[in-house]
């Protein structure tokens, strides 16, 4: 049951003279929608006495919880000390900037990163993310960070035009898949610098609840792609989903070369959104997806994405898939990208549920070879899931 919450503003001051009729009408308002929460947007509150601070704690003290939001750096400055703070939610208003003079420098489906100078990127999101899932990426960007993944730092989450974004240190780096384009003759080099950081992301292990389950990221996009897919066909890939072995281990989620930064010889992680705990197969597939097929239904969309033509893409692959299973023979390489390759339709048949819209670009073909691969060999799939340890 979703939980009932009552929303009010506070603007002006709320002091001695003001706070009692305030807290009346708010009180009475809680009453009589059996309100949970209480959230209030401060954008235009200028001051705030310890009247109106002990109304906020009887309030709390009610049962009811209570979300500050937009609050001006002065105000917050009371609710901190005070400590009332750590009573209830309180967030600061975010700072404006704005980007009339920043340069694009890579775009996804869910935002674009400009660069405000040689230090700072900001990731301006889209609309439709909401304020609650920015802030969860800039919690993950900080677990990566702690966890020793080389990453770059998230600083403060900012306000741009109706969107919102966060500013991170960029200092001296360079897009990876720039990188490549730019110098042709370190292409080894990097590549194998791009498996290793992906393989050191794989083995780092994630204590349960610190990150989203893969499984369930996946068993949710499934649940969400109920407009083209049947019935049938979402029970059979949320059993595809259970089948895949645990494992303890840190995903990326979405890595590819422009989700990677270049800086003085080391590669570093940005875009951390889907950042998640689990098996390396959901992190391997999902790179075969971005490298490999998309780029065969429309290369201009792989160019233009990921910023390397899909030539580059395969060989960076092909160069990846060694380097992550050095051990392995020929023979046990291509069992392996078979694997993966199979698994890599899953990501296929959901992208639309993931990426809303995405048919405008690639057309429905995609899903209709993810139906024709998936489907007749389900059960052989499930089987070499649990035989073969990609780990």
């Amino acid at each position: 049951m979703a939980t009932k919450k009552l929303e009010v503003t506070l603007s002006g001051r709320l002091d001695t003279t003001n706070t009692a009729e305030w807290f009346e009408k708010v009180s009475a308002l809680i009453r009589d929608q059996s309100a949970e929460e209480l959230v209030i947007d401060c954008e235009g509150l200028e001051y705030i006495s310890s009247t109106g601070l002990r109304a906020l704690i009887t309030v709390v003290k009610s049962g009811c919880r209570v979300h500050c939001f937009g609050v001006s750096p002065t105000v917050y400055d009371i609710f901190e000390v005070t400590g009332l703070n750590t009573l209830m939610d309180v967030q600061k208003a975010f700072r404006r900037i704005h980007l009339d003079d920043s340069a694009l420098i890579a775009k996804g489906t869910v935002g674009m990163i400009y660069r405000l100078d040689e230090d700072r990127v900001v990731k301006v999101f889209n609309q439709k993310v909401t304020i609650d899932i920015i802030r969860r990426e800039r919690k993950y960007a900080q677990k990566v960070l702690l966890s020793g993944i080389p990453t770059v730092i998230s600083y403060d989450i900012v306000q741009v035009d109706d969107c919102y974004g966060i500013i991170f240190e960029m200092a001296g780096a360079e897009e990876f898949s720039r990188k490549l384009d730019r110098t042709p003759g370190m292409f080894d080099e990097l590549a194998a610098r791009y498996a290793g950081l992906l393989k050191q992301i794989n083995q780092t292990p994630v204590g349960k609840g610190d990150l989203p389950e893969a499984k369930e990221i996946y068993h949710g996009y499934v649940d969400a792609s109920s407009a083209f897919l049947s019935g049938a066909e979402k029970e059979a890939l949320h059993g595809l989903i259970d089948s895949v072995p645990d494992r303890d281990t840190m995903l990326h989620g979405d890595y590819h070369a422009n989700n990677v930064m270049y800086r003085e010889d080391e590669l570093m992680l940005i875009d951390l959104g889907d950042v998640s705990r689990g098996h390396p197969i959901f992190d391997l597939a999902g790179m075969y997806v971005s490298h490999i097929l998309v780029g065969s239904y429309q290369p201009a969309f792989i160019k233009a994405g990921m910023g390397i033509d899909t030539d580059v893409c395969r060989r960076l692959w092909d160069r990846v898939l060694r380097l992550y299973f050095p051990d392995e023979t020929e023979i046990g390489l291509k069992r392996k990208e078979d694997l993966i390759r199979r698994f890599a339709h899953l990501k296929l048949a959901i992208m639309y549920a993931i990426a809303p819209g995405l048919e405008n670009y690639l057309t429905w073909k995609p899903l209709e070879d993810a139906r024709a691969v998936l489907f007749p060999g389900l059960e052989a799939l499930k089987a070499d899931l649990e035989k073969d340890d990609l780990c």
